[in-house]
């Protein structure tokens, strides 16, 4: 039986799944990092289907979140001059120098919340890798690179470094599998692929088709076409492989409506 190595896309893939599992229909929300699965047997299944014995799956994840802005400095002058970066107005609509440190010291205080914030939310993203990767044999998380994440506006900006180690380990680990089975929708990885393939070796491809039969956006048609093979997971094989349960009552988040999709992008990292 032919070995196989999955390399997952650790984002690519949790945001599948949020795609796949809509905010309070299922046990699965929208607002959670990961399901609670029986990784082991999901991963085994899917080498399974390519005929292969599963050796070891690599969960590629982003290893910190760098918040912008990095560092608030002491000095009034050198403290206005970063967080005007993006309170410029209403640090200049101030009138007098007690008011305006006023306002500095609560802009700063509120950025400071949620840095606060941030990293825990980071930690707890760990937390939930390290508990998957403790419960489940042959999987391990592959913690590289960074995301940025503006405090002010709380948006994440693009993964670097995530796709540069999964591209490396592709190409480096091929001694040791005859076959890779990647999950990602990212057409970036095509020259790994094709560099895998030139070393003698297999690769294969997972798609994940919606409750309509519909594949997810992000399934790359250049890359399923330079695939050895595809596999089209539909969403009850999906569903059942993870063990995520329909619910008859919405599970609303906290002052939230039922059907609102609250989910904050990151990274889990993470991803």
């Amino acid at each position: 039986m032919k070995r196989a190595c999955i390399f997952v896309d650790g984002e690519n893939f949790r945001h599948s799944l949020k795609a796949l599992f809509e905010h309070g229909r299922y046990s699965f929300r929208r607002s959670d990092y990961l399901p609670k699965a029986d990784w082991h047997h999901f991963f085994t299944a899917i080498a399974n289907n390519f005929d292969c014995e599963l050796l070891r799956t690599y969960w590629y994840v982003v290893e910190s979140v760098d918040c912008q802005p990095y560092a608030i400095p002491h000095q009034w002058e050198e403290k206005a001059k970063v967080l005007g970066r993006w309170f410029r107005n209403k640090i200049q609509a101030c009138t007098t120098d007690p008011e305006r440190r006023a306002v500095l010291r609560e802009l700063e205080q509120d950025v400071e919340k949620k840095r606060k914030r941030m990293e825990s939310r980071a930690k707890g993203w760990y937390e939930v890798q390290a508990a998957i990767e403790h419960n489940n044999d042959q999987l391990e998380f592959r913690r590289c690179g960074s995301i940025r994440h503006d405090l002010v506006t709380g948006e994440f900006g693009t993964e670097k470094g995530v796709d540069t180690q999964m591209t490396t380990d592709l190409i480096e680990l091929a001694g040791i599998y005859d076959a890779a089975i990647i999950l990602t929708g990212d057409a970036d990885y095509l020259p790994p692929v094709h560099a895998v393939k030139r070393k003698g070796k297999l690769v294969y491809s997972v798609s994940f088709l919606d409750h309509r039969g519909r594949q997810l956006p992000g399934g790359a048609r250049r890359l399923s076409n330079a695939v050895d093979s595809r596999l089209d997971l539909n969403f009850e094989a999906v569903r059942k492989a993870l063990s995520i349960e329909r619910i008859t009552e919405p599970l609303a988040l906290e002052g939230a409506p039922p059907d609102a999709d609250t989910d904050e992008e990151p990274p889990d990292s993470g991803g």
